[in-house]
């Protein structure tokens, strides 16, 4: 939902933001896979990639 309100860029600025501080909750980002998003970690940087439908 918060998808839909935001732009994209506001929207992965959140989704990054939100990995910073609860990467380590593995259910909440299987959830997030299986809507098609998938948030990386590379040494510092954390990318968000999405799987369109």
């Amino acid at each position: 939902m918060i998808r839909q309100i935001q732009d994209d860029a506001a929207w992965r600025e959140y989704i990054t933001g939100l990995y910073e501080r609860h990467s380590r909750k593995i259910n909440l980002w299987r959830e997030f896979k299986r809507e098609g998003v998938t948030v990386k970690r590379e040494k510092k940087d954390i990318t968000v990639e999405l799987r369109l439908a």
